[in-house]
């Protein structure tokens, strides 16, 4: 959701298999200063994914005639805490699994690029 109205795409990640992954409904606010546990509460069951630039890059992509996905690969989240988030994502594990997680991504790119030719 962008400005009240729904935009959707294809996930070119959607026919993947992994536990990393994973995809929900999608709403762009202003700005992250809106983005509060209180905002949350609100719209408890509506949304799982918040942020102010995703949807708007999808709906200029979208109006340009191209595809577009997109990856959160460390995020806050407002629904619970986790040991890893923005506040710690230099930290040496955070670098590793993320590390881990750009190399299975470039598998994934590969197998879909393959399929295409």
């Amino acid at each position: 959701m962008v400005g009240g109205k729904h935009l959707s795409w294809r996930n070119m990640f959607e026919d993947e298999q992994s536990p990393q992954l994973v995809s929900g409904r999608h709403i762009t606010l202003p700005s992250v200063l809106q983005e509060t546990t209180a905002w949350r509460d609100d719209h408890s069951g509506c949304f799982e994914f918040v942020d102010p630039e995703i949807g708007n890059l999808a709906a200029g992509v979208a109006s340009g005639g191209a595809s577009f996905s997109y990856l959160h690969i460390v995020s806050d989240n407002l629904s619970r805490n986790y040991t890893h988030d923005l506040s710690n994502e230099r930290d040496a594990v955070v670098l590793a699994r993320r590390a881990d997680a750009y190399s299975e991504l470039g598998g994934m790119i590969r197998k879909m690029r393959s399929r295409q030719d």
